[in-house]
Order: structure tokens, then sequence, then C-alpha cells
């Protein structure tokens, strides 16, 4: 999966679509996208934060489909920050609401942008289930900076505001977290970007601390 967030996700588009039609990357309002991900077939999905929906568009820009409108309740969105694509074709998608400023405590998360809510829905946009909601307890998040899948189907999320990581079956529920709340080796002050390997563990860039812990 390829990370990318706002001006960044556009100039990456411009160059996967070798600069054709500048008219792709208007379709696409580039400085509204949050995060995206690039499935097997070389085709990317994206979200669309202004406006509320998720993208699914070919290597070359034309797009396949589109779903989503602003709302909290099942298969709408309101600012889909994060999106993961998991082995099966489905996806996870972050969202909450929009805020300002975009500090909590001592915790930069970087946008003006809050997800507190995970969706889980199929290729199509059928909705599958959410889980989900302000706070700090187990099942709970307080601005999530990056979710991704393991090849298991499970569900890591990096919840910056609690400055922690969750880990999730596939259908919801909670297999571990690891709370962090230092500089020590092996602690994060805040768990930024998250990128599970194949044997289970998992990397973690911690953009406060400048660096990267394998838990």
């Amino acid at each position: 999966m390829i990370k990318a967030n706002w001006v960044k996700l556009g100039v990456l588009w411009l160059l996967l679509s070798g600069f054709q039609e500048v008219a792709h990357a208007e379709l696409f309002n580039v400085f509204s996208a949050g995060d995206m991900a690039i499935a097997p077939d070389g085709s990317v999905w994206a979200t669309d934060v202004i406006n509320n929906r998720i993208q699914h568009r070919k290597a070359d820009g034309s797009i396949i489909k589109q779903f989503g409108s602003l709302g909290k309740g099942a298969g709408q969105f309101d600012a889909p920050t994060k999106i993961a694509l998991a082995e099966d074709g489905s996806l996870w998608i972050a969202d909450g609401k929009k805020i300002s400023p975009s500090n909590f405590g001592n915790v930069n998360l970087g946008n003006s942008f809050y997800s507190y809510r995970l969706q889980h829905v199929k290729a199509g946009g059928t909705f599958i289930f959410q889980m989900g909601s302000e706070g700090s307890n187990l099942g709970q998040f307080y601005g999530i900076t990056d979710i991704a899948t393991a090849t298991d189907g499970s569900i890591w999320v990096a919840d910056g505001g609690n400055r922690r990581l969750q880990h999730f079956n596939a259908d919801g529920s909670l297999i571990t977290q690891f709370k962090y709340e230092g500089s020590l080796l092996g602690q994060c002050n805040c768990s930024f970007n998250v990128a599970p390997a194949t044997d289970g563990s998992v990397w973690v860039a911690d953009e406060n601390e400048g660096s990267v812990r394998h838990c």
C-alpha cells in the first residue's frame, strides 16, 4: 500500500497517470484527497475528504466508481481521512469530523480533520459494519492517524491522540493494544504511521520522535 496526503497525493497521481489530461486531477479534487491505497490490478482507491466520498480510479485516471455522502449513518462519511485495502478486496475507512485547530494536547495530528470511527465496506461500497467512537477506552479512538491491514485480514489502527496502536480482527474484535507514553526504546510519543510485516510484527513511524519502531 502507498500512503500519501493532500498535495503529495495530487503530485503522485499526476505521475501515475503520466500527466494525462489535467482534467483527471480536477475531477479527483486532489487538494481534498486524504489517503490512498493501490490495488493489485494497479487501480487506486482514495478518500476525498472535503466531498465526503471514496473514489476508485484506473491507473490512467479514469473513474471506476465513487460512493459516499456527508453523514454519520452506515456508508456515509464525515471527512474520511484514511483508507486501507484488505486481502479480500474490502475496504477499511476512517472518518469522524472536521476540526480546528488540529492539536490534541501535545500531539500534532497534522491536519484539520479528526477520525474516530472505522467503517468496513465491500469494494462496491456495500456497508459491512462500523466500529469505534470518540474516547480512550478499548475500541475507541481519539484521532486515527493511520490504518493498515495485515495478510490475515486483521487491521492495525494508529490511535494518535491516545498514543497507542490497536489491533483488531476482521470482525472488529480487539486482539491487543500497544500503549506508548515516552521516548524510551520501543516507545512512541504518538503513533503516526503503521505497517504490518508478514511475520505478524508491526513497524511504527513516530513523527514527533523522528524514529521508526519495530514492535
